[in-house]
């Protein structure tokens, strides 16, 4: 068996992990009367967005929480891979729509 088929089927077993943990977070999480529903954004982050960056395959280690951004303020989340800045989250509590400040 050549190496690469043996990460593929890492790669298959971590797509199925992921995709069960996600799931699992929606049936807890996605409903309006879940224990979520309307908590602060702390806990909307510790308990649903670190568990899907995580699901994803960020490791804690990467996650730049509050990060300052010039001129702007500060992001939620800046996810680093190999030392180059990916995307930003911006975290808001289960409930609360995202408007984008003037």
């Amino acid at each position: 068996m050549k190496p690469q088929n043996i990460h593929s089927q890492e790669n298959i077993s971590n797509r199925e992990t992921a995709l069960r943990i996600l799931t699992n977070l929606q049936k807890e999480y996605g409903y309006q009367d879940s224990n979520l529903f309307g908590e602060n954004e702390a806990k909307t982050r510790l308990l649903l967005i670190d568990s899907i960056l995580e699901a994803l395959g960020w490791d804690k280690k990467d996650f730049n929480p509050e990060y300052a951004v010039k001129h702007v303020g500060f992001t939620d989340y800046l996810m680093i891979a190999d030392d180059i800045p990916r995307f930003i989250v911006e975290a808001k509590r289960i409930g609360q729509t995202f408007v984008q400040p003037r």
